[in-house]
């Protein structure tokens, strides 16, 4: 992989992504029963990608290559993100007296979808190329992927709401380059928490409708404080949707955004191309709980109580770092703040177990009781996924599944059988964190500790999910196993 980054370097090309593919059919059928390969000292070596996906991208001169990171500290005092830490007070809870802490940005952010449909589909507006140098940034984190990103990723159209009921015209006319007379319809999207067990930072969405677009693959007028702001394009949601689950896209809130437009239209999101997601039909009964029954058994809850003495061991670190461009040309370097664990990676692995009871799938689920939750909603309680920080001794993604797997085990009283990747990896929340989150499907026995519930019920109410991680474990696993067809 370093190889074709010093290829794009040389040619003064910005690299969208490279990443190191392995094909699960291959890695199924030819290569898990016939060889391993281990280092000189016996220390077992995951198999090697069967081909590397590269994609180099010409940019102006005056527009930036990738980021270097000249300068970082652990700051005394905080210019832009804060941090807050609370107790959970439930004698009932497991986490009973334990120090949780959130990080949060200024302000709250709208994610504003701006579309047209036509008898060929439904056209999407976004922008390309906004730099976000955080998810570059140099932690001792290993990269167990292998992949590779220039910092110049794709997302939706988004700026900070003021409040105002018009928040999503401002946002549609001075980012998007959206006449306000071209305005058909306006309709309330999703609202979610981006990566709730450490940022605090609640997003709200709206789908809004156009007649037609304003001028595209035009650069912003800058605001990212760096050399471009992204240009605007137009795309094919489903396209979209399929460039999620090889990995050309990163960016979720757009991802699930897209799945509740396809749903609001009542329109099929097309046909998966990810991993094939077979879960073979299992014996019940299964015990389960609908959404209704586990909100009521969880509603008004409120567990933490805020507390101002700083830990003597903390989860978080606050960095800031100073970025400059690569291109032609000097520009003044930008401080960014951003967030990540103290101890552990910044790889997290989300194990979504599926089970097939006569035809009909449960997900394996967990409710945990969370600050950002309490903060947001009045209510800890949070409807999650089992997810897992990967520590720093996993150097591959085969050692990080092996150590989650087993983490899953011990915890939920199961055995994992199988993992199966749903999609490729994403940033939550890549303006204040360089976490990447790596979703697998897995099948399970044994016991499990937590709630299973029906994927159907959770698609009927997939609105009141506010778990960012949730919305893409639920979109993603109907997708796979085509129940989002019709």
């Amino acid at each position: 992989v370093a190889g074709y980054q010093a290829l794009g370097d040389h040619a003064d090309l910005r690299v969208v992504r490279i990443s190191p593919i392995v094909n699960e059919w291959i890695l199924n059928n030819w290569w898990d029963s016939k060889f391993e390969s281990y280092t000189i000292d016996g220390k077992r070596l995951p198999h090697p990608p069967n081909k590397v996906h590269a994609i180099f991208q010409k940019v102006p001169a005056d527009e930036g290559r990738g980021f270097n990171e000249v300068a970082t500290e652990v700051p005394t005092e905080l210019s832009y993100l804060d941090r807050r830490f609370f107790r959970n007070d439930d004698p009932q809870s497991f986490s009973y007296g334990k120090i949780y802490e959130v990080a949060r940005r200024p302000g709250t952010t709208l994610d504003t979808i701006v579309y047209t449909r036509s008898d060929h589909g439904i056209q999407v507006l976004i922008k390309q190329g906004y730099p976000r140098p955080i998810v570059t940034a140099h932690t001792d984190s290993p990269n167990i992927d292998g992949s590779i990103f220039s910092g110049y990723i794709t997302e939706l159209i988004s700026d900070l709401a003021t409040g105002a009921d018009d928040d999503d015209i401002r946002i549609a006319r001075v980012r998007g380059n959206i006449d306000e007379t071209a305005i058909r319809s306006r309709t309330e999207g999703l609202t979610y928490l981006s990566s709730p067990g450490g940022i605090d930072e609640r997003i709200r969405a709206r789908l809004v409708e156009v007649a037609a677009f304003g001028e595209q693959n035009a650069p912003h007028t800058p605001y990212s404080g760096f050399s471009t702001s992204g240009r605007l394009a137009v795309h094919d949601s489903r396209q979209l949707l399929r460039a999620y689950q090889t990995g050309d896209m990163v960016e979720p809130r757009l991802e699930v955004n897209l799945h509740h437009l396809h749903r609001h239209l009542g329109l099929s999101p097309g046909q998966w191309i990810g991993a094939s997601v077979q879960i073979p039909e299992d014996v019940g009964p299964l015990p389960y709980r609908t959404v209704d029954e586990i909100r009521q058994f969880s509603s008004d809850r409120e567990v933490f109580t805020e507390v101002f003495d700083q830990p003597d061991r903390s989860f978080l670190e606050i960095r800031r770092s100073s970025f400059q461009e690569q291109l032609d040309g000097t520009r003044d370097p930008q401080d960014r703040e951003y967030v990540i664990p103290k101890e552990l990676s910044t790889n997290t692995i989300m194990l979504l177990p599926i089970k097939n009871i006569g035809g009909t799938y449960y997900l394996g689920l967990e409710r945990r009781d969370l600050p950002a939750a309490q903060l947001q909603f009045g209510n800890s309680s949070l409807l999650t996924i089992p997810g897992f920080r990967v520590s720093k001794n996993s150097h591959s993604m085969d050692e990080a599944l092996r150590e989650c797997s087993h983490r899953m085990e011990k915890h939920f009283q199961v055995n994992v059988q199988n993992e199966i990747p749903l999609g490729m990896k994403y940033y939550p929340s890549p303006g204040i964190t360089p976490e990447s989150v790596h979703m697998y499907a897995v099948e399970v026995s044994g016991e499990f500790t937590g709630v299973w519930c029906p994927l159907q019920d959770l698609l009927h109410h997939y609105q009141e999910i506010h778990d960012l991680h949730l919305l893409v474990g639920i979109f993603r696993s109907a997708h796979a196993l085509g129940m989002l067809d019709h």
